[in-house]
């Protein structure tokens, strides 16, 4: 087994064993753990295999002999080798037994969504694992499951109507995220954005015309507005296995995700900006990523402005810089001007991975 869960997992949704064996090392005993316990939880029993020291993996010798005995102990049923993982020599030797033996074994090729039959004869197949947000925190090592409640289909209307028309509605919206504007005066609008805002509980209105904030006024104060259109723009892009809504991360300063999403294995981080930011949150959003996703993990920051300046302390982040300093994370960035069709972004941006 080897420093990444994922490769691991992937292939039990593909042949639902009965039984799973592990072999681990020293530094990969706490993937063995999580992988373990995300087994249980699928009723599949399973067994860990551990070498004396750490570099028993490194000999094909000790290796071969652990394998041989491991095989032994399931004559008469199938087994399926997963050759995926752990060290070169680990895969070398059980490579060679699974040609002695006549077993069959895999190699999952997680990069580019590809099931590799080594033996008895080399085949390939897309690799479909219908993963959900839920198992790739798990298999990560995340040992709760808080997310929040999912938003309303009023509230994600009134978020998809801001992106469609973003650029008329600019200035009221950074009005009311300060709640200095006079809320009356959005009677004088046709547009229908008013009786949204009711529909969604975020303003309030009387028979007599009285306009004031309902229950959800954070939708404009926060970045609840972005987070619920990136979180509709998911479910449009019909891309995804599973779509979950600020779910809470263990570790380092506890906090969470705004949206997440799964795709075929692959967890999809969104992180929604709609205020002022600079590069520490972008260095953040990363490593609460990579803690659930792992390596594989896609990050997507969304944002209002790339040039912004917090009123305090004046520190602020070029759209420029911005760009430059996701880039070296490997980050995804949306501004507004991809709002209106974020969902068919979205949807490339999967669908090209």
């Amino acid at each position: 087994m080897g420093e990444q869960p994922l490769p691991n997992a992937m292939p039990v949704l593909s042949f639902n064993p009965d039984i799973v064996e592990m072999i681990l090392s020293g530094r990969t005993r706490s993937v063995g753990e999580s992988l373990s316990a995300w087994l249980t939880r699928r009723g599949i029993s399973a067994h860990f295999h551990s070498f004396t020291g750490d570099s028993d993996a490194f000999d094909l010798n000790a290796v071969s002999i652990k394998l041989t005995d491991i095989i032994k102990e399931h004559q008469g049923n199938e087994i399926i080798v997963n050759l995926t993982g752990g060290t070169k020599i680990m895969s070398l030797a059980a490579a060679a037994i699974c040609s002695r033996h006549n077993l069959k074994s895999y190699y999952i090729d997680t990069q580019n969504q590809r099931l590799w039959q080594v033996q008895p004869a080399p085949d390939s197949q897309t690799l479909k694992v219908p993963l959900t947000v839920e198992d790739i925190f798990l298999l990560h090592g995340q040992s709760t499951w808080e997310p929040g409640k999912l938003p309303s289909q009023e509230i994600c209307d009134l978020a998809w109507y801001i992106a469609k028309n973003y650029a008329s509605l600019n200035s009221i919206l950074k009005n009311l995220s300060m709640q200095r504007m006079d809320l009356s005066k959005l009677k004088s609008r046709k547009d229908g954005f008013l009786g949204l805002c009711v529909k969604a509980g975020v303003l309030t209105q009387t028979l007599s015309g009285a306009i004031d904030w309902g229950i959800n006024r954070r939708f404009f104060t926060g970045n609840e507005w972005l987070e619920c259109l990136v979180y509709q723009a998911c479910k449009t892009s019909n891309v995804f296995d599973d779509i979950q809504w600020r779910v809470k991360v263990e570790g380092g300063d506890t906090t969470d995700i705004d949206v997440t999403a799964a795709a075929n294995g692959t967890l999809y981080s969104f992180s929604c900006k709609a205020g002022w930011f600079k590069n520490e949150h972008v260095d953040q959003f990363y490593a609460q990523s990579e803690r659930v996703g792992g390596k594989f993990s896609k990050k997507i920051l969304v944002t209002v402005k790339g040039d912004r300046r917090h009123p305090q302390t004046g520190v602020s982040i070029s759209k420029s810089a911005l760009l430059s300093r996701a880039a070296q994370f490997d980050l995804k960035v949306f501004f507004p001007t991809d709002f209106s069709n974020l969902q068919d972004k979205i949807k490339r941006l999967v669908r090209t991975r």
